[in-house]
This record gives structure tokens, C-alpha cells and sequence, in this order.
């Protein structure tokens, strides 16, 4: 089978676990503290709990027959099965009291799980940015039409380091051409002026520093890049320093770019 071909009107097909998992179970959920138990913040498309029929919102009360008093009872009922298990799990929809019946996965790494969230899906909003440097408007709305490549970073970070000749490059090629390179971080807009200029970062800069867009994109290990196609939806995840990761990500905001 030959290479994909991408363009820019096709749909983004949805990313599936590509790495070992464990036999560990896995639901796939996001889960936030709640009164009655534990609060789905985010459904991870392709998950068990997905298929199950679990959705935002949702409120978990039991799993496995066991009183649920917040996430982390969620997070040890479930790794206490293995893949394949299948577990009653209690919830409260709108006030509605609902018995699920989940059968878990193994769990996928934490680079799968984050592809797994995005690719294919709407770029969540950015929030409220401040601009650090570069005359872009850090908002989706402005950058529709473009293709965006989003990069959560912070002074701090040794790896990013290693990101910022990539990034430098990618702007001064694919800019002209219609791209967007955009550096977010969570520091603030002094630390992060003071680090752009130290690293030679020579590409749009913006701050995070309520952790807005961090935490809607997922953002808990970095350097993480988004690839946002010129519709806004999200093409491709890299987390971490990989070079052949980024060869195939630089390929691909080529072929979006050649499509537009």
C-alpha cells in the first residue's frame, strides 16, 4: 500500500492506538471531583467508554459495585482489572440514575490517548491568549485558512529546546506559503519574552498563563505540537523530541499546504 495522500477538503482520519498496550484496564475517560462521585470532563473518541455510551457530563457513582467518592476510586477499581474485563458502572445523567455495562482495553500509551482525544476532532478554542511576540492573533477564528502549528512549551523545558531550529525553519518555510508555527506556554508574558530571546525563537509566541488552552488540548507533557488543518481540525499530535515524528509532521503540513 502506497504513502496517504491528505487534502485539505478530505476528512482527517481518526488515530488509533499504534504502541503496545498493557493488559491493564482502560476506560478512557477524563474525570473531575463531584459531590456524588467523579464528573466526566472528556470522553476519548474510540474508547471503552465511548462505546459504552459514556458521554461529558456524566457523573460516575459506582464501578464494579463499588461507591465511587471521587476520581481516584475510578482510577484504582479499573486498574485493578485487566483488558477484556467487563464492569457495571453506575452513573447519573441529567439527575437520571443509568447501570452501563463497559468492557475495558488495555491501556494504550499516553501519546495514543492524547491522538486518540484530537486527530480528526475540532482544535479546541484557545481561550484568552496574551501575545508574547509576532503580529498573529492567537485565535482559531483568525487562523482559519491556515495551517497552524500549534506548540505547548515553557522556559523551563530542556527538551523544547531542541524544538526551536524545527520551528524556526518551519516558519521561515511554510509561512510564506500559508502556515502559522505559534508557541504557547503557561509562564508569563515577561518569562516568556525573556526565554524567546535567550532560544532565538523567531516564530509567534503567546501566554497561557491561566492555563486555558493547556488544559483544553491536553497539554500535560511537553513540548506537544498540534498540526490544525486549514478547516480547523486537528491532523497530527507529536509529543515529545522525535525526528522521524517530526519528519512525518513537516511532510504533512506540505501535503496540507500543496491541497489548499
Amino acid at each position: 500500500m502506497g504513502p496517504l495522500t491528505l487534502f485539505a477538503d478530505e476528512p482527517a482520519p481518526k488515530a488509533t492506538p499504534s504502541q503496545p498496550v498493557s493488559k491493564q484496564g482502560w476506560l478512557g475517560v477524563a474525570l473531575g471531583p463531584h459531590a456524588q462521585g467523579a464528573i466526566i470532563n472528556r470522553v476519548v473518541p474510540g474508547s471503552p467508554s465511548e462505546r459504552a455510551g459514556m458521554v461529558q457530563g456524566d457523573v460516575i457513582a459506582s464501578v464494579a459495585g463499588q461507591v465511587v467518592r471521587g476520581p481516584a476510586d475510578v482510577v484504582r477499581i479499573v486498574a485493578e482489572h485487566e483488558q477484556g474485563d467487563r464492569l457495571p458502572i453506575g452513573l447519573s445523567r441529567n439527575g437520571e440514575a443509568r447501570l452501563l455495562a463497559v468492557e475495558l482495553a488495555g491501556r494504550p500509551v499516553d501519546i495514543d490517548i492524547t491522538r486518540m482525544s484530537f486527530v480528526g476532532r475540532p482544535a479546541p478554542e484557545f481561550g484568552v491568549l496574551k501575545t508574547v511576540q509576532g503580529s498573529v492573533t492567537p485565535t482559531l477564528q483568525a487562523l482559519r485558512g491556515k495551517v497552524v502549528v500549534l506548540e505547548f512549551w515553557a522556559s523551563w523545558c530542556s527538551v523544547c529546546r531542541y524544538m526551536v531550529p524545527t520551528l524556526n525553519e518551519w516558519q521561515s518555510r511554510f509561512g510564506p506559503e500559508g502556515a502559522v508555527v505559534l508557541g504557547v506556554t503557561v509562564d508569563s508574558v515577561t518569562v516568556a519574552s525573556n526565554a524567546a530571546n535567550q532560544l532565538g525563537m523567531d516564530y509567534a509566541l503567546a501566554s497561557d498563563h491561566e492555563g486555558v488552552a493547556t488544559r483544553a488540548y491536553a497539554a500535560n507533557s511537553i513540548p506537544a505540537l498540534y498540526i490544525i488543518d486549514q478547516q480547523g481540525t486537528v491532523r497530527e499530535v507529536v509529543v515529545g523530541y522525535s525526528e522521524s515524528r517530526l519528519e512525518a509532521a513537516e511532510s504533512l503540513i506540505d501535503t496540507l499546504l500543496d491541497g489548499s
